[in-house]
């Protein structure tokens, strides 16, 4: 059976109905019941590369036909998930179903980022390349716990780019607060001797993050990382600046070229 014959079969178990099969794709008419009651009717261009699949609104009409804030694509399809951190190409019934759970999520969470005007929460991937370096960030900033790795989920953290004595020197900031650097060569930490702030202890005292595991190479990754995040979120909004903005979203970068 073909990935687009798999999902098919599993949309078809989220009560949705599938008609016009080509080789490549098919209509999907699904129908996404929200908790008040109300239902939204969509008529969806499901399309097929391989084992990767995509899908749009056959014509644009309950979604805008691009915006990135709602995780939709220049070419209308919709931005479900990040390869690099969740599999979903479509191989066998186990990988279709979650391909097809995982779009109407999607679709249910656009109801929501409709009435609020925003993505309705922060369970989401940077824009274009940046979510490569999100990803990179995330897993250094594990090595030290929750405490550190919520704070680069939620953003709070930043990098400075600055040259010292013709080097590259990377200050991380939570704030106003001066957390760390890193020489931008290797990378490698700028005070090794700095009590770690994993927690671990040695002889009742914090342990340097220099003998700490593997937690100063973590550092310099997670410093490089949220700085390469930034800069590649910038390159985003660059490449799409010419692009008109749906409106419908009040804090979209793309908001100030909605006609007055």
């Amino acid at each position: 059976m073909s990935p687009l014959d798999l999902v098919a079969r599993a949309a078809m178990r989220l009560g949705a109905q599938a008609s016009a099969q080509t080789d490549d794709s098919f209509l999907l008419h699904l129908e996404v019941l929200h908790s008040d009651g109300s239902r939204d009717r969509y008529q969806l261009r499901v399309q097929a590369r391989g084992t990767h699949i995509t899908a749009r609104e056959e014509t644009p009409a309950l979604l805008p036909s691009f915006c990135p804030e709602r995780h939709i694509n220049p070419d209308g399809t919709f931005c479900l998930y990040f390869p690099e951190a969740q599999a979903l190409d479509v191989t066998d019934e186990d990988s279709a179903t979650a391909w097809a759970e995982t779009l109407w999520t999607f679709l249910r969470l656009q109801r929501r980022a409709e009435r609020l005007g925003r993505w309705p929460n922060n369970h989401t991937w940077a824009h274009g390349d940046a979510a490569r370096y999100q990803l990179r960030a995330t897993i250094a900033a594990a090595s030290f716990g929750s405490p550190t790795q919520n704070r680069v989920a939620q953003g709070h953290l930043s990098v400075q780019h600055l040259r010292v004595k013709q080097r590259d020197v990377f200050r991380v900031m939570d704030g106003a607060v001066h957390l760390f650097s890193v020489w931008g060569q290797g990378p490698r930490l700028i005070g090794k001797r700095k009590p770690c702030w994993c927690g671990s202890k040695e002889s009742k005292k914090a342990k340097r993050i220099g003998r700490c595991a593997d937690h100063a190479s973590q550092a310099a990754q997670m410093a490089i990382a949220i700085h390469r995040w930034a800069r590649e979120e910038e390159d985003f909004w660059r490449r799409v600046g010419d692009k008109a903005c749906c409106g419908r979203c009040s804090e979209c970068r793309l908001q100030k070229q909605v006609p007055r």
